[in-house]
């Protein structure tokens, strides 16, 4: 399988000349997608980590606690899925966590802001956010660091000092997700855009990746623009209503909020030609092209487009913490991912044939394969293997 990690390869130099504390120690390339504002979330924090000369105030094992979000329903359910069961166990065998710690998810950034604090009071070591607003979070961030434990988002990011961000370089992945329909339809025909977490500062960056990649395929017409507000169940009921409605042909769909699958059975259900549609990190998405290799395309070619697979990022969330809470010394307050293709053949790897075409999870490929290992390293500056840390 292809691995792209975090921008950059553990096996790069960081020497040469004298950098400024922040993104520009990166190596030059990684440091470049920094500088690119416009194509990076509203408001991405890029400068220098607070954390720098920081280590935990206590000491290992460290109590873990996982903040998740109602609006981003499955996905923020996978990510705890994982985190309790693969992630957390591993770190615990190793005398590095003690425990996790999950509140029911919060609906709104108030009520996880009660949540912070609570933990911070019970003396949680590093709290683990999905999905709260840019500034929402920020009061309790604060309060979290002055009770001596660390904020790390995910899925999101936080405007605070006080906080990491894990976020993919999401204008990368609006220009992969047209990359893939045009390669299938020769670069021409329609299209139509449904989008996913409307008024989010990630889906507008996936929104700037969208319409920069149009522009290199002039041919592609776009029909429709559907922003929701939510994931797969809000975008299968905007897709049913527009189907209701316009009767234009639709040869690609460019599907931000998962269920590939659902949309498909749509178009079916009323009687349309089925559309080439990419293939998300949904697992209901994923089993059915395994049970159907050619239903996107030739399988040969087709790749599914993984952005944000929710399992890796709070598994890389945990190292990140872990590191930090070390004392290995971030050099920047956000770290960004690259999206991940996966091929057909690597998908059978990771999906048994027994798999649910109704199952409502996310993909999980592992630590190693979506911005974790050694590539870290160049993101801090006094690198080491979390896992060999002795307290």
């Amino acid at each position: 399988m292809t691995r792209l990690a975090l921008l950059v390869a553990a096996a790069i130099s960081l020497a040469s000349a004298a950098w400024a504390e922040g993104p520009n120690e990166l190596p030059p390339e990684v440091a470049s997608r920094y500088a690119q504002k416009a194509e990076l979330p509203a408001g991405l924090p890029t400068g220098p980590s607070a954390y720098r000369n920081w280590r935990s105030p206590r000491a290992a094992p460290w109590r873990f606690a996982y903040v998740g979000s109602t609006r981003y329903g499955t996905w923020s359910d996978a990510a705890l899925k994982v985190a309790q069961e693969r992630v957390q166990p591993t770190w615990q065998k190793l005398g590095l966590s003690r425990e996790l710690v999950a509140p029911p998810a919060a609906k709104d950034d108030a009520e996880a802001s009660r949540q912070i604090r609570a933990l911070a009071d019970q003396g949680v070591d590093a709290i683990l956010v999905c999905c709260g607003t840019p500034a929402g979070l920020n009061d309790a961030i604060k309060y979290a660091r002055d009770k001596g434990a660390l904020t790390v988002t995910l899925f999101g990011f936080s405007t605070s000092p006080y906080a990491l961000n894990v976020t993919t370089d999401l204008a990368h992945v609006g220009d992969y997700l047209v990359q893939r329909i045009a390669e299938d339809l020769n670069e021409k025909g329609n299209v139509l855009i449904v989008g996913g977490f409307l008024g989010s500062p990630a889906s507008e960056a996936v929104d700037r990746g969208v319409k920069t990649g149009l522009v290199d395929y002039p041919r592609l017409k776009v029909v429709g623009n559907l922003p929701v507000q939510g994931d797969s169940e809000a975008a299968r009921a905007a897709v049913k209503a527009w189907l209701a409605t316009h009767r234009e042909p639709v040869d690609g769909v460019i599907l931000r909020a998962g269920a590939s699958k659902g949309i498909l059975e749509l178009f079916a259900e009323a009687g349309r030609k089925p559309p080439l549609i990419p293939i998300g990190g949904d697992l209901a998405s994923l089993c059915y092209w395994r049970h159907h290799p050619d239903f996107a395309g030739d399988y040969y070619l087709q790749k599914a487009v993984i952005g944000w697979p929710p399992g890796d990022a709070v598994s890389l969330a945990f190292h990140l913490a872990q590191r930090t809470l070390q004392g290995q010394g971030p050099k920047t307050q956000t770290m960004l991912v690259d999206p991940l293709w996966l091929g057909y053949y690597d998908m059978m790897s990771s999906l048994p044939e027994t798999c649910r075409e109704d199952d409502d999870g996310w993909l999980y490929l592992g630590d190693d394969s979506w911005g974790g290992g050694r590539a870290l390293d160049a993101y801090f500056g006094k690198p080491a293997d979390p896992k060999a840390y002795k307290p």
